[in-house]
Parts: structure tokens; C-alpha cells; sequence
């Protein structure tokens, strides 16, 4: 029931593991990243290219470490303009679990239907 709510958000989300691989890409991601599902689920994230990758390479990176990532902000996929933002996922211990990253569509911002 949880991951059909995700599935049918607005905005992107990709949920990574802690060795970077895609665990979760819901249908708008999908569509963003412009890949079949299929062939997206259990692959590196560092395996994916472009600018998008680089940056989120980078990020996943810093937040592995407990860091803020540096490069949080705006690419462009499939010539939509979006906000891309990180969120480190850690167990009670404080060990390093994954990342969440939301892609947000800048098109659509401030529209109704959050």
C-alpha cells in the first residue's frame, strides 16, 4: 500500500541502498530518468550518466559520511527542470542505511494537488 502511495506522487523518488543500488523508482522517475523500470531496479546509481548522476554521486558520497551535501539544486532530465533534493536514511545506531532523493518538478511548483 506504502510504495503504490509513492508510485503515484507528482514527483520523483528514488530510493537508493547503502551500496547505491535502486531499490525503489516510482512511475514519475521512471519517466525522468527515462528508463524501464525494469532496468533501472538493482542497478548502481553511479551507472546511470549525465549530469544528474554526477551530482548525485557526489551527494549520496557526502551524506555516507554524515555530511551535508554540497551540490543539492536544479538539473534538467527529459527537459523538465527539477529541484533535486537528498535525505540520508540511518538505523537507531546512526549506521548509514541509504538515501532518499526527491525530484521535484519546478514546472508544477505552487500548483494544487501536492
Amino acid at each position: 500500500m506504502f510504495l503504490s502511495l509513492l508510485d503515484h506522487c507528482r514527483h520523483g523518488l528514488v530510493l537508493l541502498d547503502a551500496d547505491d543500488r535502486l531499490e525503489h523508482v516510482n512511475s514519475r522517475a521512471v519517466d525522468l530518468l527515462a528508463k524501464p523500470v525494469d532496468k533501472l531496479l538493482g542497478q548502481s546509481i553511479r551507472k546511470l550518466s549525465g549530469d544528474f548522476s554526477i551530482a548525485t554521486i557526489l551527494a549520496i558520497d557526502a551524506l555516507r559520511h554524515g555530511e551535508k551535501p554540497q551540490l543539492q539544486g536544479r538539473f534538467e532530465l527529459q527537459g523538465t527542470k527539477l529541484s533535486v533534493h537528498f535525505s540520508r536514511a540511518t538505523d537507531c545506531s546512526g549506521n548509514y542505511l541509504g538515501t532518499a532523493i526527491l525530484l521535484e518538478d519546478q514546472d508544477q511548483q505552487g500548483s494544487a494537488g501536492h
